[in-house]
């Protein structure tokens, strides 16, 4: 501690009565032998009136938290000739050696040093300055702070001397009413003006004799600005006695680390981004920007096998990996396989069975519309109706696209097929990076990398720049170059930057910032450690996406095969319905037209729709109750005078609150066939039509993660609103299954609907994780594309 502030605080102390007995006695003492001691007592009495000691204080300690905060930015311009090395980074030499200490002893006798007459370094100035004297044990590191906030770090054994204490002086001119009272100039010896940021003398005494250095010392000077073009010079002595400067030296800041998991080194608005949306814990947040991590993309080639008869215009290029296998997955794998028979026939094959058998024309019609191509007669489409006993979905897909559907299944085809050529391909990485990978955010955003560059409010700064710059190699440059300065790294930045990025980088580069101390052994050890374990943080992460995904693969392969097998009874149930009402329908024709035929086996209806042929020969009623029957119409056929109506009426019906489900399933049970058909919908509006001469009911079965609801009702025509009630685990069971079990396949379809019910929360959970990532890639990747695939991530 200063001599004065020990001395002020003893004087304080005594004045407001907490010195002990002795410690009184002794100060008392000292007093009646030293009159001048007296006068300051005097004299701190009359301050200590009112509050003004206590602001005093108040003002030391804001003084020594302005040199925390504004060290940050520092410059010199003067220095004495004893002060051989200046250098930034006291802090970090506090927290790292726990030898260092801070000075408490003072010599009471020792109040003033007395410079040698004609001395060759101290200068007219340095009467008029106040000295701050600090008693050192040369043995230990030492940290001493001035008045003005100068900091000086002296490492242990720095003074060439065997003496074990040291009487360091230092003397300040820091302000201009500093520079006029004490006489000072900024001028140099060739006479050029300076612009000062600060003075300061260093001197140091061994009983009365002034030592030397030994060591170079570390000295930290304030300022609450950086400029540009600031250098060091030595302070000499002229033969008028006065100050002038020399030997300029360029200046070398040093920035201040902090812990860097303190920093924020998200992409710009990430943060805010997820905040908004009601995600706010770091580690979540932490957790999603990773499972961002991706791999340096690398342009590969691969053969792609395809059929040769595929035609030279097929997008083939454009790998088929990817294109084809969504759209295929999207559209069509409800119903088909690639290469085996589901509810509907294996693709592969398909289009050339349809040029063979048809035409390419209506290949891409029936995909579109398969009930209008087997409503116009042709022969092939309705072969295949009659086979698979169901009416292809209609598919809003350009003929481009099922081109790339069927370059997908044949490719996938190919490796049990002969006669196939290369085609060339992109190959696709899911993983590709689109910017900076989160791996390497990482794998230096821990505590390994304090006390470097990057633990620094100015790299912050640069880091949201660095993410819109969009290469990888521009954060590398900062991470392989600790040693070097931020303005260095700035410039070696440019030549991978354009545009706006490119202009803040230079506006960096030339801003000067300096480098956090560090040797280069160290620096080139972190360097190392980054580059082995960004790669194996990259690998963990996309390992840990792989396995979720693949577990998340397992679990939707099950729900898949629940709703596949599900599509299947439907199917086979409205098949059966189909069947079944023709027969009805052609008997009640039959019988009302006085035909003696049986009904049970009909005939031929026309060239285009074949049933079950167990007779020969052509039959236009049994073509008019086809139609009538497949189109669901009111039909009244006449013969001999005599005529037979079919009837079918409307039926609609709307679910309230249809939103809040995650599924409905709405089933009409002909009663008399003891089956049901699943009626689709639309925003909770459903339609179908009646045949008037069978009875119906209506069953509505729907869901959340949390309950399963239930309806049933007696169907008549007309339009019905719908009130789904929820129902407990033990009515599902001791009453709805009871009732419902007897109808043919509804059994199973209501364990589906309960191990649907079971994996919503599953399923809804990875739903909002897409959303999520969709919504937040753009942010993360700001030069984005919308990448291939489905990340599901670690979150």
């Amino acid at each position: 501690m200063r001599i004065e502030l020990k001395l002020i605080e003893t004087i304080e102390s005594y004045l407001m009565g907490t010195l002990s007995g002795k410690e009184k006695e002794d100060f008392e003492s000292q007093m009646k032998q030293n009159p001048q001691l007296k006068q300051q007592v005097d004299l701190q009495n009359q301050i200590m009136q009112g509050i003004q000691r206590f602001a005093l204080k108040s003002n030391a300690q804001k003084a020594y938290k302005s040199y925390k905060i504004q060290s940050f930015s520092m410059r010199f311009i003067v220095i004495s000739a004893l002060v051989t090395g200046v250098a930034f980074g006291v802090m970090k030499l506090m927290e790292e050696n726990p030898k260092t200490e801070i000075p408490t002893e003072y010599n009471e006798t020792q109040t003033q040093i007395i410079f040698p007459i004609n001395d060759t370094l101290s200068a007219d100035a340095n009467k008029y300055l106040e000295q701050e004297i600090f008693k050192l044990n040369t043995q230990n590191d030492t940290i001493v702070e001035t008045r003005d906030g100068i900091v000086i770090y002296i490492p242990a054994n720095a003074f060439n001397t065997t003496e074990t204490e040291v009487d360091l002086l230092i003397q300040e001119a820091t302000t201009p009413e500093d520079l006029l009272m004490a006489g000072l100039s900024t001028v140099t010896e060739n006479g050029t003006e300076l612009e000062t940021g600060g003075m300061f003398y260093v001197d140091a005494y061994v009983n009365g004799k002034r030592v030397e250095l030994a060591k170079e010392l570390t000295v930290d000077v304030p300022a609450s600005e950086l400029k540009a073009g600031m250098k060091l010079y030595d302070g000499r002595k002229n033969a008028d006695g006065e100050i002038v400067w020399t030997n300029p030296k360029p200046l070398e800041s040093f920035l201040k680390p902090i812990e860097i998991i303190k920093l924020d080194f998200y992409p710009p608005n990430y943060a805010d981004s997820l905040r908004s949306m009601g995600y706010s814990k770091k580690k979540f947040l932490d957790s999603l920007y990773y499972s961002f991590a991706c791999e340096e993309i690398k342009q590969e080639t691969q053969s792609v096998p395809v059929y040769e008869y595929v035609p030279a215009n097929w997008n083939v290029t454009n790998n088929p990996t990817y294109e084809g296998k969504q759209l295929f997955e999207q559209n069509c794998a409800s119903c088909h396989f690639e290469t085996k028979d589901m509810t509907g026939p294996a693709l592969v094959g398909a289009r050339e069975r349809w040029i063979k058998n048809s035409n390419e024309e209506n290949f891409y019609k029936f995909i579109k519309n398969s009930s209008a191509v087997i409503a116009s007669g042709d022969k092939y489409a309705n072969q295949l109706f009659n086979k698979w006993r169901t009416v292809q979905t209609p598919q809003a897909l350009t003929n481009e696209q099922i081109d790339e559907i069927f370059v997908w299944v044949e490719w996938v085809g190919s490796e049990n097929k002969g006669d196939t050529l290369s085609a060339t391909s992109s190959a696709t990485h899911l993983n590709a990076c689109q910017g900076i990978n989160p791996a390497s955010i990482k794998t230096i955003w821990n505590n390994k990398f304090n006390n470097t560059n990057l633990a620094t409010k100015e790299f912050e700064e640069r880091m949201p720049w660095i993410h819109k710059s969009c290469e990888n190699a521009v954060l590398d440059l900062y991470i392989n170059n600790l040693d070097k300065t931020l303005s260095q790294v700035d410039s070696m930045a440019l030549k991978y930057l354009s545009g706006d990025v490119l202009e803040k980088f230079k506006y960096f580069a030339s801003r000067g910032d300096g480098r956090v101390e560090m040797d280069n052994v160290a620096s080139k050890k972190l360097a190392s450690y980054y580059e082995k374990n960004r790669d194996a943080e990259t690998k963990a992460l996309i390992e840990t996406q792989q396995n979720y995904r693949n577990a998340q693969g397992e679990q939707d392969l099950k729900n898949s095969n629940q709703q596949l097998e599900s599509h299947n009874r439907n199917a086979t149930n409205k098949s059966e319905i189909f069947e079944n009402e023709y027969k009805k329908n052609l008997c009640k024709v039959y019988d009302e037209l006085d035909i003696d035929k049986d009904c049970n086996n009909p005939f031929v209806a026309t060239s285009g729709y074949t049933v079950q042929v167990t007779n020969l020969g052509w039959n236009n009623i049994d073509r008019d109750v086809f139609y009538a029957t497949f189109n669901r119409t009111t039909t009244t056929i006449s013969q001999n005078g005599k005529t037979s109506t079919l009837t079918y009426n409307e039926w609609s019906a709307t679910i309230s609150d249809f939103a809040k489900y995650d599924r409905i399933n709405v089933y009409n049970i002909p009663v008399e066939f003891n089956s049901y058909v699943k009626i689709n919908g639309n925003k909770g509006n459903y339609k179908y039509k009646l045949n008037a001469d069978l009875t119906y009911e209506t069953v509505v079965l729907a869901w959340t993660e949390d309950a399963i609801y239930f309806f049933k009702t007696s169907t008549t025509a007309g339009h019905s609103e719908i009130k789904l009630c929820k129902v407990s685990d033990n009515e599902w069971r001791n009453e709805i299954q009871n009732s419902l079990s007897s109808i043919t396949n509804m059994s199973t379809e209501l364990d589906y609907t309960k191990f649907m019910q079971k994996d919503q929360k599953r399923v809804n959970t990875n739903k909002e994780k897409i959303r999520l990532r969709e919504k937040i890639e753009p942010v993360v990747f700001p030069c984005y594309e919308r990448s291939n695939g489905i990340n599901f991530g670690g979150t």
